[in-house]
C-alpha cells in the first residue's frame, strides 16, 4: 500500500504550515487510510486542491502571503516529484468533480471499455485487414496514384479506417465502367490544381460547348455517335499497331477503298480538320484554354493535350472520379489472374464482415470495466439517471481512433437522451453528488491497479443517509484494493461512522494562526464509559449533559433544569446534590472523589473550573469536549445571571423552554451595542441545548476552545461589573 508521507508542507492555499504527528509502522508524518475530522475553514479544501494541482502539474498558490509552496512529500518510497501523479493521486471534491465531465476523459474511457478477450480476437481479424489493406495501397501506388490521393480516388475521408479502404476498393471493382481513352490523362494530371479548375462551372461549360459542337458538326460527315471524330484516333492507333490494312484487308468508306495505312490516315486527318479546324471549333477550343488558364506548366500541358488530341475533350466531359475509377479498374483487370483477384477481394470482404459481426455479437453479451464501474455505482447508490456507452462493441475491440459515445438518461424520461451538461442543471444538489460519485468510480477503476492515494473532501455534504452508508461500504471495498484512502470531513457524525464502520483510522486537524496540526486524538472518540468515569469536579460537569439526556427519556429532565439555567434555588445547589442526581438517574454509585468539595456551591465551582481552563491556554486541546462543556455551561449560566440582575428571579418560573433566548428577548432593548454583539456571538457559539448524544456532538466539537475562552473572559467583565452592559 502506498503511504503518503508529508515531511514538509508550507504555504499552500492559506495553510502556512501543515504538521502531521502520526506514526505508522515506525514511519512518522504518515497518512494511510485515515479519516480526518476538521472544522469548516481549517484545511480540507486547501489540502485537496494542493494535491489536485500537483497531479495536474499546476502551480500551488499561497494567496495570503504570496510566497512559494515548499514541500517534501513521498508516496511510498518515491519522491512525489518523480512520479506520474495522474495514476497515483485521485482527488474528490465537489468543486473538482462539478467541473469534470465523463465525456472529457475519452482516452481513459477507451481503455476501460476495451475487453481483453474481444481485443485479442479483434487483433487477429485486423491483422488480416491490414495485410489486404497494404496489398491494395501497394497496387494503387504501382499504377501511379500517390498515397495522399488514394482517399480521393476511393471517395473516402482518409486511410485511417483500413476496412473502409478495402470496402471502397471492392465497391469500385463492382461498379466501375471503362473509358477507352482513359489513358490520355495521368493520375498526376487528374489530381493537379489545373484539373481542379475543370470542376468550375465556367470551365465545364466551355468544354461541353466545344464537345457538343464537334459532335454536331460530325453528323454532316461519315462520323456518327458510334464512330466519332474522337474515336477515329484510337482506330488509327490500332490499325498502325496491328498493320491491319493490306490488299487483302481493306476499309471501305462510301465508294472509297483503303488498303494503305498512310493513305487512310491522310483521309481521316483531312476529315477531322474540316470539323476541328473550322474557325468556330478553334474559337471554342480557345475558350477552353482561356478558362483553364496558362499560368503553370500543368496548365500549358493540359491545354496542349486538348489542342493536339481532341479525344481528351470527350474524356474530360466525364467526372474526374469516373475517369479515376476507370483507370484503377483497367489497371486491376490487366493483371494476370485478374478474375481470381477480383473474386478474392469480394470473398475477403464477405468473410471479414461476417467475423466482425460475430465478434460484435459476442462483445454485446460481455461487460467491460466501464460497465462494471456503472454496475458498482447502481448497486450501491440510488441514482436518478442511467448511463450507457452507445458504441460498446467497437470499444470492446480496442479499435483505433474510436472514442466512447456516452449517453445519459433521466429516470423520469427513460427514452430521451440527455446531454451531460444539461443533466447537471436538472439534478438536485444531492443527485449531483451522486453523479460525482459515478465520475469518481469511473476514474478510480481506471487507476485502481496503481493503488492510488485517494483524497475525499467532504463527500457526503448533500448525501441522504442511504447514500451516506452506501459510500461507507464502498470505502471498505477501496481499502481492500490496497488503495490509500484519506477522507476529510467536518461532519462529526460521519467521522464517527467511518471510524467505526471502516478500517480508516481517525485523526483530528487543529488550526491556529494558519498552522495546521494533524494527529491522533482520543477526545474525538467519545464513549459512555469515559463520560461515567467521574474522578474530578470537571468530570462531574462533563457528565451533566449526558445525565440530562438520559433523564429526558424518562421524562425527568426537569430535575436537571436548575443546573442548566438560572432558576430559583440554582445558586444554592451544592456539588453533593449534583452527584446525587447523577447517581439516581444513571443508577450509579459515585463515591465522592477527593478533589470535589461536596459542600461547595455548584455554580461557584463551575466558575472556578472555567477560570482554571482559561489559565492553562497553552495546553488546550482543540477537540477536548470536557473543557468545552464546562465553558459552555458557565457562559450560559453567567449570561442569564447578568440578564436577571434587574429582574425578579421569579420571572423564570413562567419560562419553560429556551430560557436564555427568552431572557435575551426581554432585555435586548436595554443592552448597549457592545454587549449586544457579545450576546449574538454567544448565541452562535453556545448551543441552546447542550447534549451529549450522537447528533449533538458536532456543535461543540466544531467550536474552538479559544473562542469559548474569549467569550468567557469578555462576559466575566460584565459579570464582575467591570463594565456596564446597559
Amino acid at each position: 500500500m502506498n503511504k503518503l508521507i508529508i515531511n514538509k508542507f508550507e504555504n499552500a492555499f492559506g495553510i502556512k504550515r501543515l504538521n502531521i504527528n502520526n506514526i505508522d509502522n515506525g514511519i512518522n508524518n504518515c497518512l494511510i487510510n485515515n479519516v480526518i475530522y476538521a472544522a469548516n475553514g481549517v484545511f480540507k479544501t486547501s489540502f485537496a486542491n494542493t494535491f489536485e494541482c500537483l497531479k495536474k502539474g499546476e502551480q500551488v498558490e499561497e494567496r495570503i502571503e504570496k510566497v512559494q509552496f515548499n514541500y517534501q512529500i513521498k508516496i511510498g518510497a518515491s519522491d512525489i516529484k518523480s512520479l506520474d501523479l495522474s495514476k497515483k493521486v485521485l482527488v474528490f471534491s465537489r468543486e473538482i468533480m462539478n467541473n469534470c465531465y465523463i465525456n472529457s476523459i475519452n482516452t481513459q474511457l477507451s481503455k476501460m471499455a476495451m475487453i481483453p478477450e474481444i481485443q485479442r480476437k479483434a487483433d487477429i481479424i485486423f491483422s488480416k485487414i491490414n495485410i489486404k489493406f497494404n496489398e491494395i495501397v501497394s497496387f494503387l501506388k504501382s499504377i501511379g496514384i500517390e498515397e495522399k490521393y488514394i482517399p480521393k480516388a476511393l471517395d473516402i475521408a482518409g486511410l485511417n479506417d483500413e476496412l473502409q479502404v478495402i470496402t471502397a476498393f471492392k465497391n469500385l471493382l463492382s461498379h466501375s465502367g471503362l473509358f477507352d481513352n482513359d489513358n490520355l490523362l495521368s493520375f498526376k494530371q487528374l489530381y493537379s490544381s489545373t484539373y481542379d479548375k475543370l470542376d468550375k462551372p465556367e470551365v465545364q461549360e466551355s468544354i461541353q460547348n466545344y464537345h457538343n459542337y464537334i459532335i454536331e458538326k460530325q453528323k454532316s460527315t461519315f462520323f456518327d455517335d458510334k464512330f466519332s471524330l474522337f474515336a477515329a484516333n484510337e482506330l488509327l492507333k490500332s490499325l498502325k499497331k496491328t498493320e491491319f490494312l493490306s490488299e487483302q484487308r481493306k476499309i471501305v468508306i462510301g465508294n472509297e477503298e483503303y488498303c494503305n495505312y498512310e493513305v487512310f490516315e491522310i483521309f481521316i486527318k483531312k476529315e477531322q480538320e474540316k470539323i476541328a479546324g473550322s474557325p468556330e471549333a478553334i474559337d471554342k477550343l480557345e475558350n477552353v484554354k482561356k478558362s483553364i488558364g496558362q499560368k503553370s506548366k500543368m496548365d500549358l500541358e493540359i491545354s496542349n493535350l486538348i489542342s493536339t488530341n481532341p479525344n481528351v475533350v470527350e474524356l474530360m466531359s466525364n467526372s474526374r472520379s469516373a475517369i479515376v475509377r476507370s483507370k484503377i479498374y483497367r489497371g486491376y483487370i490487366n493483371q494476370p489472374n485478374a478474375v481470381d483477384l477480383i473474386n478474392e477481394v469480394y470473398s475477403f470482404c464477405e468473410n471479414i464482415n461476417r467475423e466482425l459481426d460475430e465478434l460484435e455479437m459476442t462483445a454485446s453479451e460481455m461487460k467491460n470495466r466501464f460497465d462494471e464501474a456503472v454496475d458498482i455505482f447502481k448497486a450501491r447508490f440510488n441514482p436518478k439517471f442511467d448511463i450507457k456507452i452507445e458504441n460498446h462493441n467497437h470499444l470492446a475491440m480496442g479499435l483505433k481512433f474510436t472514442y466512447p459515445i456516452i449517453k445519459f438518461y433521466h429516470n423520469s424520461v427513460v427514452d430521451t437522451e440527455i446531454d451531460e451538461s444539461l443533466l447537471n442543471t436538472i439534478l438536485s444538489s444531492g443527485e449531483k453528488t451522486t453523479l460525482n460519485i459515478l465520475k469518481f468510480i469511473v476514474m478510480y477503476e481506471i487507476v485502481k491497479a496503481d493503488k492510488p492515494i485517494i483524497i475525499f473532501d467532504d463527500i457526503i455534504e448533500t448525501f441522504d443517509y442511504g447514500n451516506r452508508y452506501a459510500f461507507i461500504n464502498y470505502v471498505n471495498e477501496i481499502i481492500k484494493d490496497e488503495s490509500n484512502v484519506i477522507v476529510l470531513t467536518s461532519n462529526y457524525e460521519f467521522f464517527r461512522s467511518l471510524s467505526k464502520r471502516t478500517k480508516l483510522k481517525p485523526l483530528g486537524a487543529m488550526e491556529k494562526d494558519r498552522i495546521v496540526r494533524i494527529q491522533k486524538d482520543s477526545s474525538l472518540q467519545i464513549n459512555n464509559s469515559e463520560i461515567l468515569n467521574i474522578n474530578s469536579i470537571r468530570d462531574l460537569f462533563y457528565a451533566l449533559p449526558y445525565a440530562r439526556e438520559i433523564a429526558s427519556y424518562n421524562k425527568k429532565e426537569d430535575e436537571f433544569l436548575k443546573l442548566f439555567h438560572i432558576k430559583v434555588g440554582t445558586k444554592r445547589i451544592k456539588n453533593k446534590s449534583v452527584i446525587d442526581k447523577i447517581n439516581k438517574i444513571l443508577k450509579l454509585n459515585i463515591i465522592n472523589p477527593s478533589d470535589i468539595d461536596i459542600e461547595k456551591k455548584f455554580y461557584d465551582s463551575l466558575i472556578e473550573e472555567s477560570n482554571k481552563i482559561c489559565s492553562d491556554v497553552r495546553n488546550l486541546n482543540m477537540f477536548e469536549l470536557k473543557n468545552k462543556i464546562v465553558l459552555s455551561l458557565t457562559i450560559r449560566l453567567m449570561l442569564e445571571d447578568i440578564l436577571l440582575r434587574n429582574l425578579k428571579i421569579s420571572v423564570t418560573k413562567s419560562i419553560t423552554t429556551n430560557q436564555t433566548a427568552q431572557l435575551i428577548k426581554i432585555q435586548v432593548n436595554n443592552m448597549n451595542d457592545t454587549f449586544k454583539r457579545l450576546v449574538e456571538e454567544i448565541k452562535v457559539n453556545i448551543p441552546e441545548f447542550i447534549h451529549l448524544n450522537a447528533f449533538m456532538y458536532e456543535p461543540l466539537v466544531d467550536v474552538s476552545p479559544y473562542k469559548l475562552i474569549n467569550l468567557y473572559e469578555e462576559l466575566t467583565k460584565y459579570y464582575n461589573k467591570e463594565i456596564s452592559w446597559y
